[in-house]
């Protein structure tokens, strides 16, 4: 939120203005999936909600919170940054303080187990990136994105 990006109850409000036949409810009684679903539902809708985050997120850079949590890792205090962003101030952030430069992680597919270079530091995005038109708003798209295979590895590291 530092870095002006709406957390979820911003989003929304965001909505219940931009679709107001559809939220009719007011705005603190929906929960931010059932927002979504309600206003933007369906795989149809991804590309516009993807579109909102690119909107929300234009022009924005990594906060002082950003580059102390890619100081941590650039000085091994922890290995690995977990995520339910879809900014890329995280990303930006490490790949200008670390060294080597860190592994970014979308699918849980692609995440290597916790012992294998360890010496990278990695991010795993659980909710995707607003590039991308995948990313998770409704409860079955993020059941969906996190498998047993992603649970396990979040236990693991």
């Amino acid at each position: 939120m530092n870095a002006g990006i709406q957390a979820g109850s911003g989003v929304i409000q965001i909505l219940k203005k931009r679709y107001p036949k559809a939220l009719r409810k007011a705005t603190d009684e929906y929960a931010y999936s059932e927002a979504f679903k309600v206003a933007l539902p369906g795989k149809k809708a991804q590309p516009v909600r993807r579109r909102l985050f690119e909107e929300l997120c234009a022009g924005r850079a990594p906060t002082e919170e950003h580059h102390l949590i890619a100081h941590l890792v650039d000085h091994q205090k922890f290995p690995i940054v977990f995520t339910t962003n879809f900014d890329q101030l995280t990303e930006v952030a490490l790949s200008t303080r670390c060294s080597p430069q860190p592994q970014v992680y979308m699918y849980d597919e692609d995440i290597e187990p916790p012992e294998y270079s360890v010496d990278v530091p990695k991010l795993v995005k659980l909710h995707g990136d607003f590039l991308f038109d995948d990313m998770a708003n409704l409860e079955d798209e993020l059941r969906q994105r996190l498998h047993e295979n992603m649970r396990s590895k979040l236990l693991s590291y």
